[in-house]
């Protein structure tokens, strides 16, 4: 199993020592032989140096603290060169060791030491991927140091949001039924913005949960959420083809968020798509008050004002739109088709040869200048 969060974990490991047991060493763990050219087992520096101030020099490395140890190594990294050995060990010593590590993950978080019981959990799952308990208090604790402890937006922040929806998202994908589940998955979502699945997510942890303060914090989450949910489920319908159900959608929005020049673009962009010009190019100008020289904005009041056949209108915005974001073959494109419209076929030419030269695979742009050397042949003759 991969984890996101495993080099933020890495310091941990300089909290620990190693000392070296040779193979025929007798570490009084039943059914257990250290390999013949012995082994390397790790305790928490700080346990070591109590120990030998405390204790005699025979009691200083004890069983217990060198399983605390392995337990240790293993959460902070699950690629140890001794992995396979040390899980030997842990099962040796202890046949139920997923619950004891389990016991100390849940204490560690009681103790409010978070990244102590991440690394406890992160043990268990590296120790047995299947357990869904660990799973779950893994996702859990890496989504709540995530939330509690890392500034927002921090790329730390983000590694540990994004292993928490993973994890989660797998326990979904293995049929794990838990409604802690979907209340975090509700949150993380909407963290990474995406409304409806955060809004899906909600909906289900309130019809599954019987825990009433966690469902009043959705239920908060939720009316936040509302109108961004519709305003992504209206863009993506918009995108994948459905200008019909995603106009519609957005317009109800209209009213409550005049200043909102993204939804007056994709309101536009639907209804161009529906060839509604006239209100496609109402709602793109509205963009351009709010937003002045909106890149996209300029280039589809060009593609509205060419299909209404305005082509000098046409002209203006595609002109506008490259002064301001540069050359864009796309633009130059769209541009040079408007001038061949006019007539203007050697301006048109001078156009498109900028474009070929910025994407000569551009099979669109291929095909126009072959329809402009079409023209200018007739033209010629």
């Amino acid at each position: 199993m991969e984890f996101l969060i495993e080099p933020y974990l890495k310091e941990k490991s300089q909290e620990l020592s190693f000392v070296q047991l040779k193979g025929d060493a007798e570490v009084g763990v039943e059914n257990y032989q250290l390999p013949s050219e012995g082994l390397d087992v790790p305790i928490l520096t700080e346990e070591l140096a109590e120990n030998i101030k405390k204790k005699r020099p025979d009691e200083v490395l004890t069983v217990a603290a060198i399983v605390r140890g392995m337990i240790h190594t293993i959460g902070i990294d699950s690629n140890f060169k001794y992995l396979e050995e040390y899980i030997k060990f842990l099962y040796a010593f202890d046949a139920n060791i997923e619950a004891y590590i389990m016991y100390q993950g849940v204490k560690y978080i009681d103790s409010n030491k978070p990244i102590e019981s991440i690394i406890f959990f992160k043990a268990l799952v590296t120790i047995n991927p299947q357990n869904p308990k660990g799973l779950l208090n893994y996702a859990a604790a890496v989504a709540n140091y995530g939330n509690e402890y890392l500034k927002s937006g921090h790329k730390q922040s983000k590694a540990f949001h994004k292993e928490a929806k993973e994890k989660f998202e797998e326990l979904l994908n293995r049929g794990i039924e838990e409604p802690l589940i979907y209340y975090h998955l509700a949150y993380l979502y909407r963290y990474e913005k995406q409304f409806i699945k955060s809004r899906k997510m909600g909906e289900i942890y309130l019809n599954v949960s019987d825990e009433e303060l966690l469902k009043d914090n959705v239920i908060v989450l939720l009316r936040e959420i509302k109108d961004l949910a519709l305003y992504e489920e209206g863009y993506e319908a918009i995108l994948s083809g459905k200008p019909q159900i995603g106009v519609p959608i957005l317009e109800e929005l209209l009213e409550e968020y005049k200043e909102w020049w993204n939804l007056y673009f994709f309101v536009g962009l639907g209804n161009r798509l529906l060839g509604n010009y006239k209100e496609a190019i109402n709602s793109f100008e509205q963009v351009l008050e709010l937003e002045e020289d909106q890149l996209d904005s300029l280039v589809e009041l060009g593609l509205c004002y060419s299909s209404i056949n305005d082509l000098q209108e046409a002209i203006d915005y595609f002109t506008r739109a490259l002064r301001i974001g540069g050359d864009n073959s796309e633009i130059l494109c769209n541009l040079a088709m408007v001038y061949m419209e006019t007539g203007c076929l050697l301006e048109a030419e001078e156009i498109i040869r900028r474009s070929l030269e910025l994407n000569p695979d551009d099979e669109i742009t291929q095909l126009c200048f072959k329809k402009l050397q079409s023209q200018l042949k007739i033209t010629n003759n």
